[in-house]
Parts: structure tokens; sequence; C-alpha cells
């Protein structure tokens, strides 16, 4: 019958070298608390004892410094983007609150909705659609493309495209 060997962490592994170098248990003590063999607690204490100088080097500054130098250069750049906002479109089904397609932009145009909706109706039809009264889910474009795959529209409550399009305000309308 073959026993499973033990596995430790590199924290684990650690700690146990420290422990060794500290002195503050015999060798022997460390093997049986840990269930180490002694020439394994030698071994990590000498890894431990030649890794300690890379700690202090310059190498490890270096990767430091250049770290922070690609921080910097991301919020140079997050702080270079106009465009006031950024606006999100999820279509989500809201029975399992999945997320069907979704998609941003820095312009409240209805192109990227019309996008969105595209990818969402690829993925299956649904019955009904529900969103917002913002110009981007009134227009034309967007609507007609509900009316091909004879989806109700809820945000239109329940009149149809032409009754809103014929002069009432898309504000006056009530979400269903």
């Amino acid at each position: 019958m073959r026993v499973k060997r033990k596995s430790y962490t590199a924290a684990e592994k650690g700690k146990i070298a420290l422990e060794s170098i500290r002195g503050t248990l015999t060798q022997n003590e460390l093997t049986s608390k840990y269930g180490v063999h002694n020439t394994q607690v030698s071994v990590w204490k000498k890894q431990l004892l030649a890794g300690v100088p890379e700690i202090f080097s310059d190498k490890r500054r270096g990767k430091d410094v250049a770290q922070e130098n690609l921080v910097d250069e991301l919020y140079k750049q997050i702080g270079q983007l106009t465009g006031g906002f950024v606006y999100l479109v999820a279509i989500i089904d809201w029975f399992s609150r999945y997320v069907i397609a979704w998609s941003i932009s820095t312009s409240m145009e209805t192109d990227f909705c019309i996008e969105t909706l595209s990818d969402a109706l690829a993925t299956g039809a649904c019955e009904i659609f529900n969103s917002d009264q913002g110009s981007q889910f009134t227009s034309p474009k967007f609507t007609d493309i509900m009316l091909a795959q004879q989806i109700q529209n809820k945000s239109l409550g329940y009149k149809t495209p032409a009754q809103i399009y014929g002069g009432e305000s898309a504000e006056a309308i009530m979400i269903v």
C-alpha cells in the first residue's frame, strides 16, 4: 500500500524554514511538529537563506519601479479619456437574471443599442421586452426590429409606436 505524500504550500515551507532559522525548536521537534523529514527542513532552510538577498536586491526594486510606472501610465491614459460619460446597455432575462447581451458606448446614439439587441436576438427571441423611455429604445429603428420579431414592447406601455410618434410625449407614457 502506498502512502500519499503530503504537499506543502510556499507559505508553509517558509514558516517551517523560518522556525528552523530562529532555532526556538530543535530540528527533531520541527520534524515531529509538522510531519516533515529532517532533510526536507534543511533544504527549505537553505532555499530561504539563498533567497533573502534577492528580496533586498535592486532587481526586486526594479520590478516594483516598473509596476509603479505601468500604473502611472494607466492613470494618465484614463485621465486623457474624453467624452464625458460611458453608457451601458444590457439585455437581461428577468426570470434567470442572465445577461444575454451588453455593450458600452461613449455616446447615447441608437446604433449601439440596436447592435446589442441584434446580438441578443441571435441567441433567441423573447415575447416581451421592457426598457426605459429613452429615445434609443423608442426610436423607429429599434422598435421596428422588435415588431418584425413579434415582440411586445412594454416600455411603450400599451400604445403602439405609431401612437407615440403621432405627437404624444414619451415621458407621459407609463412604464408597465
